[in-house]
């Protein structure tokens, strides 16, 4: 016989296996029920009503540990508990209790029943898996990513002392994300804000050790502590196998070439290259000054572009092509830092050609010194005389002329002397008009 509690202070004897034909069916499910400490299970089990709709109906209740008895009254449309809501809201802590449960109509007939037992819990709470929120993307400074740390079950994060911290492998040494939310559930959230000089082709945490308490509690409902090893970094359940986050906070640069290195001069000019070192959408021609010179015909793509420099006209000096800091930036927004020139040498001047002007040089008057020298002929042979003009220029004329037949020694000697002494003589008057300019009278 079982002892049911019908109303305060009255107990309805019945037979545990006597149940009464039902007006209507009802439907209960599940008919046996065994949880954990410390589980919360939506939709724990559900009475429904198949049929017309009864009145009167009850739900009775035994507790064999405590030997405690409930009752309430069940609504027409059926009842559906769980671990949240109901008639068993809250968490269970008893190290292990059953409850059974009978379902009667108006006049206390039984039509179903179903049990419920809460055995102990033992099993710390494990990490199984590390997402994020914020999708595969490339970030940059200031960017926030939010990664999740799941849970085998509900965990409670006690935070008075200290908090969480995942660690990242961001720097050398990595850099923490920092716990957000979560307590209560079976996923923690951690937020890290990208910092200036992070870098990481495919984030991930440090070691499976990067989940740290920082005097800060991690537990189940029964009280155990949670065990905070994280799935092995690069395994199929880090943050590494599950997701492609690209961390890049380096400034863009670019290396500026030309096509040729020659001067350039009047009606030339020069095909520039622009070698960007990662792709940019929004570099244009107005990233591009230029000193002494126009830029035309602007193309490119990506990371590689191209300018025509044409130097000013009627000028010469160096083209100076200059790229300014923060003037074009790459696919998440990093800017870039540095001034980049480049200098081009032209000359555009038009080349004038100067016509030598005629003169005549009077050889005689610009003959400040004269030396003669002359070699004595044999019979019939050419005569040379040698005068030395100036011989501080070491400036020389020739003479020559043929001598004549052979007639005597003595006069051809005589002749020979002669045509030396006349050329001596006008030598020296040359040298005496230019000494001595004659002066006009008036």
């Amino acid at each position: 016989l079982l002892l049911i509690a019908v109303g305060a202070g009255s107990m309805l004897t019945m037979s545990s296996d006597e149940v009464a034909a039902a007006p209507v069916s009802i439907s209960v499910s599940p008919k046996l029920i065994e949880i954990e400490v410390g589980e919360i299970i939506e939709n724990l089990y559900s009475i429904t009503f198949v049929g017309s709709t009864p009145s009167g109906f009850a739900l009775y209740s035994h507790n064999s540990s405590s030997n405690s008895y409930g009752d309430a009254v069940l609504p027409p449309s059926g009842l559906t508990f769980n671990y949240r809501t109901g008639l068993m809201s809250g968490v269970a802590t008893q190290a292990q209790s059953t409850t059974k449960y009978w379902i009667l109509d108006e006049d206390g007939e039984v039509f179903d029943f179903f049990t419920l037992t809460i055995l102990p819990d033992t099993e710390a709470p494990t990490v199984v898996k590390v997402t994020t929120l914020s999708n595969d993307q490339t970030f940059a400074s200031t960017h926030e990513i939010l990664i999740q740390v799941h849970f085998s079950e509900i965990v409670t994060v006690s935070t008075i002392h200290g908090s969480p911290t995942l660690t990242l492998a961001v720097r050398d040494s990595g850099y923490p994300a920092t716990y957000q939310s979560g307590s209560g559930t079976t996923v923690l959230t951690f937020s890290y804000v990208v910092h200036s000089g992070d870098n990481s082709d495919h984030l991930d945490y440090v070691s499976a050790n990067s989940l740290v308490l920082n005097q800060s509690t991690i537990h189940d409902g029964a009280a155990n502590q949670a065990n905070l090893a994280l799935p092995s970094p690069g395994s199929l359940n880090s943050l590494f196998g599950r997701h492609h986050i690209v961390i890049d906070t380096e400034s863009p640069g670019v290396e500026i070439s030309r096509s040729g290195n020659q001067i350039l001069t009047e009606g030339q000019d020069a095909l520039v290259l622009f070698d960007l070192t990662e792709d940019s959408s929004d570099f244009s021609l107005s990233c591009i000054e230029i000193a002494d010179g126009t830029l035309s015909s602007f193309s490119g793509s990506g990371h590689s572009y191209s300018v025509v420099v044409t130097p000013d006209e009627n000028s010469s000096g160096n083209v100076v092509v200059t790229v300014n800091q923060n003037s074009f930036g790459d696919s998440v927004g990093n800017r870039n830092s540095s001034i980049v020139t480049f200098s081009i040498p032209f000359d555009t001047k038009p080349v004038v050609v100067e016509e030598a002007p005629d003169t005549v040089t009077n050889q005689t008057e610009a003959l400040p010194d004269t030396a003669v020298s002359a070699a004595v002929p044999s019979a019939g042979e050419s005569e040379q005389v040698t005068v030395m003009t100036q011989p501080s220029r070491n400036t020389q004329q020739i003479l020559e002329r043929k001598t004549l037949p052979r007639v005597g020694v003595n006069a051809e000697h005589i002749l020979f002397v002669a045509s030396l002494l006349l050329l001596f003589g006008l030598s020296m008057i040359a040298n005496l008009r230019k000494r001595f300019p004659v002066r006009q009278k008036l």
